[in-house]
């Protein structure tokens, strides 16, 4: 693993632990029906096709290395 795939990683922990707490605080205070619907949201804003996904583009890979993406 090079030192940015353990950059990446790390930032990836702590997005999802933010998403983590995000969620915990909607249970909290949301009722069920309306915490579905935050769910999803923050899912879908956090998740694979979110920042992560656009974080992955930010790191990916080519021939040189690993290069900036355009779409943050």
């Amino acid at each position: 693993m090079t030192e940015k795939d353990k950059i990446f990683e790390q930032i990836i922990r702590s997005v999802n632990r933010a998403r983590h707490r995000i969620l915990l605080f909607g249970e909290s205070s949301l009722s069920r029906d309306q915490f579905r619907a935050f769910r999803k949201l923050v899912l879908d804003e956090f998740g694979r096709y979110g920042i992560e996904g656009r974080l992955r583009s930010l790191f990916k890979k080519d021939s040189n290395g690993f290069r900036a993406g355009t779409d943050v």
